[in-house]
């Protein structure tokens, strides 16, 4: 048991390793091959201790999900940042320190839960009406629980990117929400018979 603790524990360390190799890679201002190619090692080694600890196809999709959790917390963290870019010095006047107010806080907070649980729910939505699809056709069970599996974190990881990098907050908040709730209804028409 502590040594598959110390695996996945190996394996978070690797994602997180990886997010950030490749989000400095993004920042910077030099192209450098290096800390791409090792970002992606990162990433495929962290999903390979997962599946070394949990199976085939449980330990990749748990690992893809600690890879996504990973990249949702670099983007809350970018998200709810408050730098400035430096505008042109004027000596002359001095700046005047601007109050975030209320609302910039509450809209802040608003994107970062767009980003983790709500968008989170909805991919479990689409996940779940997908299962019932597939369970619906007569799929085999364990191949039905192989595709969710993976398309859980996909559309999550999707929908996270989408309501990181929308610029209007409604849109951003109508895209992720209806994403949810349209599979929440069908479920719900289909299974009272309506």
């Amino acid at each position: 048991m502590s040594e598959v603790i110390l695996i996945r524990g190996a394996a978070l360390i690797l994602a997180a390793l990886g997010i950030w190799l490749l989000r400095n890679r993004w920042r910077a201002s030099r192209s450098r091959k290096w800390p791409l190619t090792a970002a992606w090692i990162s990433l495929l080694a962290s999903i390979t201790l997962w599946g070394f600890t949990s199976g085939a196809d449980k330990g990749v999709a748990l690992g893809i999900i600690a890879v996504i959790l990973a990249a949702m917390s670099v983007l809350l963290a970018t998200a709810l940042s408050t730098e400035k870019r430096k505008g042109r010095s004027q000596p002359s006047r001095t700046p005047v320190p601007r109050r975030e107010s209320r609302s910039h806080y509450l809209r802040k907070l608003w994107v970062g839960l767009l980003i983790g649980p709500i968008s989170g729910f909805a991919a479990l939505a689409v996940s779940t009406l997908a299962f019932a699809a597939f369970d619906g056709v007569g799929l085999d069970h364990s191949m039905n629980l192989a595709i969710v599996s993976i398309s859980f974190p996909t559309v999550w990881a999707a929908l996270a990117v989408f309501a990181g990098f929308e610029t209007r907050l409604f849109r951003k908040s109508a895209g992720v929400i209806a994403t949810g709730m349209l599979p929440l209804l069908l479920i719900f028409v289909s299974s009272s018979g309506v």
